[in-house]
């Protein structure tokens, strides 16, 4: 320890310290943190074979930004067109991707890399499908991290925890969410 410093404020840096840490660390698991990342160490950034990614966790492919080209084109296209249409093949990420900007549109937290629209105040959105049931399951889920039967938002999908407040509806399905808008681009001239 350096002369300076005296233990209690050692201490209290220590345990301020490990808090973040600790958030670092939650922040990662995020849904959110793990779409259209940077590449890791030991990718190869200008390839476009996942064979030349790592990825984030063992058990699933690799989720790097570089892989996901026509997804960051079409969040792209929002600063231009407010209305777009995402076509492509099933099961490769349209409805994450829509979620995605929803869910940074709803609190204001865009990545570094963001070339779409950003708002600077907080929006109203509407998310419909064409039943409750299909609403849930395939448009609430990736947004909140509700699953079929919860009632609690468990911080798997794009929104962190904290950050989504629903008025239950019926059968595990909100009727009503509510997001904390907290631009965390100040210089973007937020009023949020």
């Amino acid at each position: 320890m350096s002369e300076g410093v005296s233990t209690p404020f050692a201490d209290y840096l220590t345990q301020r310290n490990a808090m973040l840490q600790q958030l670092v660390a939650e922040a990662r698991g995020w849904k959110i943190a793990r779409y259209f990342h940077d590449c890791l160490p030991g990718c190869r950034p200008g390839s476009d074979d996942p064979a030349d990614h790592v990825p984030v966790k063992p058990d699933q492919g690799p989720t790097c930004r570089v892989l996901y080209r026509k997804a960051v084109r079409w969040l792209a296209a929002g600063a231009t067109y407010p209305e777009r249409g995402f076509i492509a093949a099933n099961r490769i990420g349209k409805t994450d991707t829509a979620a995605y900007e929803v869910v940074c549109h709803l609190t204001g937290h865009y990545p570094a890399w963001w070339r779409g629209k950003r708002w600077t105040r907080p929006t109203d959105w509407r998310v419909a499908g064409d039943t409750m049931l299909t609403t849930r399951d395939i448009l609430q889920r990736p947004c909140s991290g509700r699953t079929k039967g919860s009632r609690s938002a468990s911080g798997a999908g794009c929104c962190r925890r904290g950050w989504w407040s629903m008025s239950p509806g019926a059968a595990a399905a909100s009727r009503t969410a509510w997001t904390r808008f907290m631009c965390a681009t100040p210089r973007a001239g937020c009023r949020g």
